[in-house]
């Protein structure tokens, strides 16, 4: 008898979550992909559980769906959380994330300003968390400039589609 190994992680939230999205957008799996730049068999596979995506690639989607389909009501927070809920409220002190709509956020216990004369191994931490976060902006910037070509690029093509159809 062959067993189904079931996932180390929340799949099903995430599959309902990617569902609402194409069911709410009218975006096929390709096109959801598309939005952050990655391979449209990825999708296929979170949707069955067989792979978890990273934290940047749902914080970048939830970038993408909020700057694109801001009544969809889904952001980083969202999709960050249906897969890492306890990383996601950690992040959420970063742009583009809300404390209020991830609900369960807790204060960041890295906060610098909440370390007084930290030990080496504290600064070492605080420059790594400096670092990544950086990195994370740097990524979020990238996203939102991929974000704002995709539009000019479907704005065209809608102009094209109305321009023949005329």
């Amino acid at each position: 008898m062959h067993m189904v190994k079931t996932p180390d992680w929340p799949a099903d939230r995430l599959k309902a979550l990617i569902d609402r999205i194409l069911d709410s957008t009218g975006l096929n799996q390709a096109k959801l992909a598309g939005l952050v730049g990655i391979n449209p068999s990825q999708v296929s596979r979170w949707i069955n559980g067989s792979s978890r995506p990273k934290f940047e690639t749902l914080a970048g989607l939830g970038i993408a769906l909020q700057a694109r389909y801001p009544s969809l009501g889904i952001g980083p927070e969202e999709l960050t959380a249906s897969v890492y809920p306890r990383e996601a409220a950690m992040d959420a002190s970063l742009p583009g994330f809300t404390a209020a709509a991830a609900g369960q956020v807790q204060p960041d216990p890295l906060d610098p300003s909440k370390i007084k004369d930290p030990t080496p191994a504290e600064s070492a931490m605080l420059a790594a968390l400096a670092t990544v976060r950086e990195e994370i902006r740097q990524l979020r910037a990238q996203v939102d400039t991929l974000t704002e070509r995709q539009a000019h690029r479907d704005e065209a093509d809608n102009d094209t589609r109305h321009q023949k159809g005329a």
